[in-house]
């Protein structure tokens, strides 16, 4: 009897881990809401929100056990659905709302997000991400708070496209890692992007913040360098077989 309440109330208890990651969800569809009435920056805020949520509710739900107390709920297909809404279509309809561009400008990062999705190893087993993680909120922020036009968002979507298709491994922060830097660098960007948001909108705070996405992309293609200088001495030997 005891050990029949005790699982019952884990159980309860890693319920509460779903919904917390469904909570991302509701703030993500509210978030669409403040695009439709305008209020792009108010959306930021929720988007940015929905990313906290998102960059811990895995811990909290490992913390519970979620996999051995609610085997039959797929946390990891909700969480998806999820991250696509809050990563990629509420930046897409905020970026089309707020800049007068044309919707197929906007195609590049639609096809990158379906089809970085449907990989089966888009997140591999040693906790990285296999091509551009599908940050597209992030990208898009920067873009839009910067004030760019529509050429040069056009220009960066069609590079996060490419990425996308190349296999190269992106650091996943709220996982545990060889190393904890990505980690804490992240908290420390939200920290200071959450600053930012509801707080005070300065450039320099702006442009500050973009430090922790400079490091992250710079760590994640240092940590692919041995498989690039494989790739690099494959193609010279094949350009000089060639040539004989």
């Amino acid at each position: 009897m005891k050990n029949s309440l005790k699982h019952k109330l884990s159980q309860l208890l890693a319920s509460t881990a779903h919904l917390y990651t469904m909570l991302g969800g509701v703030i993500g569809v509210y978030s669409i809401v403040l695009i439709i009435q305008g209020d792009f920056i108010e959306a930021w805020m929720a988007n940015h929100i929905a990313m906290i949520i998102d960059y811990t509710d895995g811990m909290y739900a490992r913390k519970l056990k979620v996999k051995k107390y609610l085997p039959g709920f797929d946390g990891g297909s909700l969480d998806n659905v999820i991250d696509t809404l809050n990563y990629s279509w509420v930046p897409i309809i905020l970026i089309y709302q707020a800049v007068d561009m044309n919707f197929i400008f906007l195609i590049p990062a639609v096809v990158a997000t379906l089809y970085a999705y449907a990989q089966a190893d888009m997140k591999t087993d040693d906790n990285y991400f296999l091509g551009f993680p599908t940050y597209w909120n992030t990208v898009t922020f920067y873009l839009y708070f910067m004030g760019a036009g529509v050429q040069t968002i056009l220009v960066v979507y069609l590079t996060c496209m490419i990425l996308t298709f190349i296999p190269l491994k992106y650091y996943y922060p709220s996982r545990d890692l060889k190393t904890n830097l990505p980690f804490y660098g992240c908290a420390v960007w939200m920290l200071v992007l959450t600053y930012y948001l509801f707080v005070d909108q300065q450039d320099s705070i702006l442009y500050v913040s973009l430090l922790y996405p400079l490091y992250y992309f710079t760590f994640s293609l240092w940590e692919n360098y041995d498989m690039l200088m494989k790739f690099k001495d494959k193609s010279i030997q094949k350009l000089k077989s060639n040539d004989r």
